[in-house]
């Protein structure tokens, strides 16, 4: 009678901690499942464009005398055999930059030779996103101006939106490169292969990080402007 009655005492034991078992196993792929779903990447903001479909605003001033075809003929023909330094002055201070040329002599003769024009004089960081980028060059402050021409991407290997600072161009796709560019605020390698990097931030990333912190209405666009007054070609 006694070895029957712990015969069944062990039966119970091993159901209780059998239950128990599936019990915890089952809580575990529930918080697994729960864990899977918080931690969810979270996407990041839209790249830096200037959306095509809609007409933009006529440009004026500086910008509005640019010419296409000469402006076409002198990227073309772009070469360069060192780097070239420029100084943007905003009212916010002054950002001080490399322009890679030897790497991305397309894209570094076409903000070169706008800025020696006067085309960026003026003009605003029309969308600043904090943590992201600042995003500038659009002679109408829309988001959806331009020089009057497109140009192609320029993509080297060994330049990559690998931090803050980083300068690159803001496009519609490919080969939509304009006068549309942005400073990163933070790394940003979803945008790699995309949009062309040309350039570096030297001095003057408080600058930058200052622009970034402006406050912000809808369409990302700063409640009070932020000014390019002046792009200098050292």
């Amino acid at each position: 009678m006694y070895r029957l009655f712990m015969v069944l005492l062990a039966a119970t034991v091993l159901l209780t901690v059998g239950a128990c078992n599936k019990k915890s196993a089952s809580s575990e792929k529930n918080t697994e499942n729960k864990t899977t779903a918080t931690t969810a990447a979270t996407p990041p903001p839209p790249p830096p464009s200037a959306p095509p479909k809609q007409q933009p605003p006529a440009a004026t001033g500086n910008a509005a005398k640019i010419n296409p075809a000469e402006m076409q003929t002198l990227i073309a023909n772009a070469k360069y055999d060192k780097d070239i330094n420029v100084v943007m002055k905003t009212n916010k201070g002054d950002i001080e930059i490399t322009l890679f040329a030897t790497k991305a002599p397309k894209t570094v003769c076409n903000f070169v030779e706008l800025a020696k024009r006067g085309f960026y004089d003026g003009l605003i960081f029309h969308r600043v996103i904090k943590g992201f980028m600042i995003q500038g060059g659009d002679p109408t402050g829309t988001g959806r101006g331009g020089p009057g021409y497109k140009f192609q991407d320029e993509f080297d290997p060994s330049l990559k939106h690998t931090g803050a600072g980083i300068l690159s161009m803001a496009n519609a796709g490919p080969g939509t490169n304009g006068s549309q560019f942005f400073i990163t605020h933070a790394a940003t390698p979803h945008l790699d292969g995309r949009h062309t990097v040309f350039g570096k931030v030297t001095k003057g990333l408080e600058v930058v990080d200052a622009i970034a912190n402006t406050p912000t209405a809808a369409g990302d666009r700063p409640v009070e402007d932020v000014v390019i007054k002046k792009i200098i070609v050292k």
